[in-house]
């Protein structure tokens, strides 16, 4: 049976740890501000605080802009629950907002229609790797409403000549480095922005309202969401590996692309580039894909759904109030197919020809 994934990791990786822990720290010493400072310098970003998970970094910012009970926070429904889930968490209210057909990321003009006095901050995702569109957010919304972007997918993707949180101002990028991502630290996130006084309460907030420097003369509220040094060390050597990384998975998409180039349908805006990162394909209208993914399981081809929509989610469904008909097209269509860099020819060829049988009704 074909693997969905591989995680692309060996000696490098098992060095860095190894080394980490012979110099003594377990917890947040030298190779946590390493890679702070090597992100930085990699991607431009003028300032970088890292935590324990993208959604923990999610959960933090919206508890360190104040965002509460009786506030709404606008995203979309086509994204895993994980982005919802950080708003409740926060005792706030999600809206869901449309997606755009090309890009699959939050409608400029569907979010404006989502405004009342009670928006506080809008969440975008940048899905698959594509960036957002942070302009035309920024040019509906007003001034006090906050961007928090959910790029959780987008390490090392581009808006012309910057990159994805390079680009933020006083918003906010989010990003994370769980086993799947361009940079893995098998776990952890970050974010970046221009507003250090945000990012001084972030990263206080991170270890028990005290911040890393552990000060325990004054104590605050906070939260135990640190990155450990062995952590932040894979990260440091996965980093160095990301160009090795993303070429060889470019490879493998240019062989996907020989069969499948009609079924992506997903494009960035002009001059905005997307690292690899999944493979997602449309299927053909009428093709249900549930018996899709049941059918390509059986012929040994494991399959994503990516996304189901989330406004069928029991949990969430309660907030519904848009049916948002763009992203309940596209969460029927796209599906995503085996995407690592161990796959070969022969694996290519394999999920061609169970596609085929699969999509034939």
């Amino acid at each position: 049976m074909i693997s969905f994934f591989q995680h692309d990791a060996g000696e490098p990786e098992a060095k860095a740890v190894y080394d980490a822990i012979m110099a003594g720290h377990l917890t947040t010493g030298v190779k946590l501000q390493e890679f702070a400072r090597a992100l930085e310098k990699r991607f431009g970003f003028e300032r970088v605080e890292l935590c324990s998970s993208g959604t923990s970094a999610l959960q933090l910012t919206l508890h360190a802009l104040g965002i509460e009970a009786g506030d709404e926070v606008i995203t979309t429904p086509y994204v895993g629950v994980w982005t919802p889930n950080t708003i409740l968490m926060n005792g706030a209210t999600p809206v869901f907002a449309d997606i755009d057909r090309t890009t699959y990321n939050l409608d400029p003009e569907s979010v404006r229609k989502a405004l009342t006095y009670q928006t506080r901050a809008v969440m975008p995702v940048s899905v698959n790797g594509v960036p957002c569109d942070l302009k035309g957010l920024r040019a509906v919304l007003p001034d006090h409403v906050r961007i928090v972007c959910d790029d959780i997918e987008a390490l090392g993707s581009m808006r012309g000549r910057s990159f994805v949180g390079e680009d933020i101002g006083n918003d906010i990028s989010v990003n994370g480095f769980w086993v799947s991502k361009q940079v893995t630290t098998c776990g952890g996130g970050m974010v970046t922005s221009g507003d250090r006084a945000f990012l001084d309460k972030f990263e206080k907030l991170t270890r028990h309202g005290h911040g890393l420097n552990g000060d325990m003369w004054e104590q605050h509220f906070g939260f135990n969401a640190w990155l450990s040094d062995p952590m932040a060390a894979i990260g440091i050597a996965q980093l160095a590996r990301l160009d090795e990384k993303q070429h060889r998975l470019a490879e493998v998409r240019t062989r996907l692309d020989e069969y499948f180039r009609h079924c992506r349908k997903q494009r960035g805006l002009p001059g905005h580039f997307a690292t690899e990162f999944i493979y997602l394909i449309e299927l053909p209208a009428g093709v249900d894909k549930r018996t899709y993914a049941d059918r390509m399981a059986r012929l040994g081809i494991p399959t994503r759904p990516y996304f189901n929509s989330l406004l069928d989610v029991p949990h969430l469904a309660k907030f519904a109030t848009d049916p948002c008909p763009v992203a309940t097209e596209v969460a029927k269509r796209t599906i995503a197919l085996p995407f690592h860099w161990k796959l070969t020819g022969a694996d290519v060829k394999q999920i061609v020809e169970a596609h085929d049988r699969s999509v034939t009704p």
